[in-house]
């Protein structure tokens, strides 16, 4: 829950995005993967450790939210899919940064499957550090207040190449992911 928090921080005072409507909801995905990247920190090497960096807010009971199957929360893993919640509430920034996180999880472990639209995807993951440095990278370099959906998989295309190359395994699988959650296809 600390990590999350200090993830807020971290996107305050770069990107600083809004905490409404969509760009709400990449803010609150921006919280929870520097969660996941702490947790996976704090816990390697340990090998009994039971902690799921995958889940979000475990540790007070009940997790809030799955990056790795967002749905298991009715929370949306594909942009405009299912669960997605069209509303400005408060409540649909937290149910749509599902699609982030899931695309977070299938860039760091890879996957395969049929997202809500019937599409078919495979991601080749590249380990959770390379993951983190793109979206480190993309946040603190090109997002800014609104970014949307669509700007947060331009930007972090964009960092994969400042960081791996322009025609990198990389830069593929943040296209790949971004694909397997519904962003950048127009609907």
């Amino acid at each position: 829950a600390v990590a999350h928090e200090i993830g807020h921080g971290i996107c305050r005072h770069s990107a600083d995005i809004l905490l409404r409507d969509e760009y709400g909801a990449i803010h609150e995905s921006l919280s929870d993967i520097w969660a996941a990247c702490v947790e996976e920190w704090a816990t390697s090497g340990w090998a009994e450790s039971n902690k799921n960096k995958w889940l979000i807010g475990e540790e007070q009971g009940n997790p809030l939210r799955s990056m790795a199957n967002p749905s298991l929360y009715n929370h949306s893993d594909t942009y405009r899919g299912n669960y997605w919640v069209y509303s400005d509430d408060a409540t649909g920034i937290y149910i749509n940064c599902g699609v982030m996180n899931h695309w977070f999880y299938l860039l760091t472990e890879g996957g395969n499957g049929t997202n809500d639209f019937l599409e078919s995807y495979s991601v080749s993951g590249i380990g959770i550090l390379k993951a983190s440095k793109i979206v480190y990278r993309a946040e603190t370099v090109y997002m800014t207040e609104n970014t949307s959906f669509n700007d947060a998989r331009l930007h972090t295309i964009r960092a994969a190449k400042d960081l791996y190359g322009e025609n990198s395994n990389e830069v593929a699988s943040v296209e790949d992911a971004w694909y397997a959650v519904g962003v950048g296809i127009n609907r």
